[in-house]
């Protein structure tokens, strides 16, 4: 852990640690907006993600593949 934070230090790049399993049950959608900011940001997430947070993630993955296959022009 300690050479994951100095290397993040030394290349000057964001890092935060995941939500706590407390912060998804009170929060979801602050904690999806959490996430979403995070990703738009290019920040590390380092931690163990509670798995009420991995299925909301999923969740939303699945309804965009969804989307997409039944909406492409392609297909």
């Amino acid at each position: 852990m300690a050479h994951l934070l100095d290397l993040h230090l030394f290349l000057s790049r964001p890092i935060r640690s995941v939500p706590t399993e407390e912060e998804v049950l009170r929060d979801m959608k602050g904690v999806i907006a959490k996430i979403d900011q995070a990703m738009a940001n290019g920040e590390t997430v380092y931690g163990r993600f509670p798995q009420t947070a991995i299925d909301l993630v999923a969740d939303r993955v699945f309804k965009y593949l969804f989307y997409f296959l039944h909406n492409s022009p392609l297909i």
